[in-house]
């Protein structure tokens, strides 16, 4: 055979070698690429969306609004200021004291409504909620005091303008739980504190 004939199927066969060479680390290359992406990439990201997403909700679930916090309720900003609690209620006023009794106690909160309407607006008893033996109890109605800057007696509150007032729940004596009040017209429970029993006077 010519020796010409020899080299030209010599170079033909090392382009072909070279050419099959090339391709394959390049294949190679790019399984690898994919294998990254698919097993690292896709899955820490989705695992740092997932992470965000947990937080959030923690967060969210974990607020409660308590003494001090304004909370939204139908037309007013409503804020529980201070609470006190006791077998009975000194209004400055002997006659509208609420008087011991057996197996009774007092929860007193000092509340501040705003207005945020922009018409007059009538206020309204909230709900207590407390825990007995496992058992959810509510009181829908607190206790009549006519006293100045006593109780709820339907009063109205003009646009943009505030009352604060203290309004008295009747309660067992014996009661070890946290305790929470609705403000009427709201969907925010507001966490006002964990009562202790009251010893009798």
């Amino acid at each position: 055979m010519n020796k010409k004939y020899i080299w030209i199927l010599l170079l033909v066969g090392l382009f072909i070698m070279g050419s099959a060479i090339i391709f394959l680390l390049g294949y190679n290359h790019y399984l690898k690429s994919e294998l990254t992406k698919t097993e690292y990439t896709e899955p820490e990201a989705a695992a740092q969306e997932t992470e965000k997403e947990v937080a959030e909700e923690t967060t969210e679930e974990e607020f409660v609004p308590s003494i001090g916090d304004v909370v939204r309720s139908g037309y007013f900003d409503v804020t529980v200021n201070r609470i006190s609690a006791g077998t009975w209620v000194d209004t400055g006023n002997e006659f509208t004291d609420l008087k011991a009794a057996p197996g009774i106690a007092y929860l007193v909160l000092n509340i501040t409504f705003k207005n945020i309407d922009t018409q007059d607006r009538t206020l309204f008893d909230g709900i207590l909620m407390f825990y007995k033996d496992e058992q959810e109890y509510r009181i829908k109605k607190s206790e009549t005091i006519l006293a100045e800057n006593w109780g709820i007696m339907l009063d109205n509150i003009s646009p943009l303008t505030s009352k604060s007032t203290a309004i008295a729940y009747k309660i067992p004596s014996d009661l070890d739980s946290p305790v929470f009040w609705l403000p009427h017209g709201g969907d925010t429970w507001i966490h006002v504190g964990n009562l202790v029993s009251t010893p009798a006077d």
